[in-house]
């Protein structure tokens, strides 16, 4: 099984303490047919969003690591449910976020193309994720759609904090926030791609139109992944 996962050329991106309970581990995977370049952006973006919430104490630290594997996604199934099973069948993955980087726009009678599966936390399990290269309306959204979908991971919906920011929901998307900055709307990771999000909850009274993208954190993802983070 270990030729289905080959690493890169990529050296670990490390801060912090690696042995901490509270260190995130995030494993970027290249899909066959993708380009380093693709899995690179992914990892430097995870990397912005990860290295604001270690400078904050919200995390004791993160390990960033990159990989090659042998799996292509289909248009016609979901993305990360066969991402899911195919990890669990040829690599056994340990904890942290696997994210896989895939090219697939839609089409067929797929689904799952940009996605994370909730309720366990990358702090302490395996949490499979996915992100679309070509789901996107610009190579900025991808960034930061890529560190939106590892934050996913790291949430813990049981948190009663974390209901009371999103209305008692659970919906990470409303602990994103949207605002205007000298002329120009933003969004921040948690509402990326999820305009309607910033009318839910507490974190966000604006709703952005004509977006650009920041992968800074919004103290409302902060707070939660903090929560999530005390409660391993």
């Amino acid at each position: 099984m270990g030729h289905k996962v080959h690493s890169t050329p990529a050296e670990d991106i490390v801060a912090g303490d690696r042995s901490s309970n509270q260190c995130l581990n995030v494993n970027v995977c290249k899909a066959s047919g993708q380009t380093a370049d693709d899995r690179n952006d992914a990892a430097s973006a995870i990397e912005e969003g990860l290295s604001e919430l270690y400078v904050k104490n919200t995390i004791d630290g993160y390990v960033i690591r990159q990989w090659d594997v042998e799996h292509s996604a289909n248009s016609n199934s979901n993305v990360l449910e066969e991402w899911a099973n195919w990890l669990n069948n040829n690599h056994k993955p340990t904890n942290g976020t696997w994210l896989l980087v895939h090219g697939i726009a839609g089409g067929g009678s797929g689904s799952g193309w940009n996605a994370a599966v909730l309720g366990p936390s990358a702090f302490d399990q395996a949490v499979p994720a996915t992100v679309s290269t070509t789901r996107v309306t610009n190579r900025s959204m991808f960034k930061s759609l890529a560190l939106h979908e590892v934050l996913h991971t790291t949430i813990d919906n049981s948190d009663g904090d974390i209901k009371e920011m999103t209305e008692g929901e659970g919906n990470h998307h409303y602990l994103g926030k949207d605002f205007y900055k000298n002329g120009k709307d933003y969004r921040t990771p948690m509402s990326v791609g999820h305009g309607t999000a910033s009318e839910k909850g507490t974190c966000s009274e604006y709703r952005a139109l004509g977006v650009s993208y920041t992968r800074s954190p919004s103290s409302c993802t902060i707070d939660a992944v903090n929560a999530s983070a005390n409660n391993i």
